[in-house]
């Protein structure tokens, strides 16, 4: 398979997204999926959605579950070139905000090409 910067960005980017989305739908199994096979093995699903719940709940005064009508927009975008922690198979790193009236936060991923498929291999949960 051919991969050219442009088309490679296009497909980490959509990637990205899609596990953001996947994170504030909910939908953990779908999100696990796209994980790295190395981070995946640490990783769970309960452990993912803790850290998700970990974020979100920090704005939740009132105590119910983690919203799940949370937007998202990506805020910043780097290629693997100006990656300070760069692996050999890293395609970029993407920050996206996650907010509603209530939650102000981010979920920033590191996305690879692994095993001919584009996934998550690194996550920060929340600003730092």
């Amino acid at each position: 398979m051919v991969i050219n910067a442009e088309n490679s960005q296009s497909e980490a980017r959509k990637v990205a997204k899609k596990f953001v989305q996947f994170v504030v739908d909910g939908n953990f199994i779908e999100t696990r999926n796209l994980l790295a096979y190395e981070y995946k093995a640490d990783n769970n699903i309960e452990k993912m959605k803790e850290s998700y719940a970990q974020m979100v709940n920090y704005y939740n005064q009132n105590g119910t579950d983690s919203p799940t009508d949370i937007q998202i927009h990506l805020t910043t975008e780097m290629s693997s070139s100006k990656l300070q922690s760069k692996q050999e198979n890293d395609v970029g790193w993407y920050d996206f905000s996650t907010f509603n009236d209530f939650v102000n936060d981010a979920i920033a991923v590191t996305v690879c090409f692994e095993r001919n498929e584009y996934v998550i291999r690194d996550v920060v949960w929340g600003r730092p």
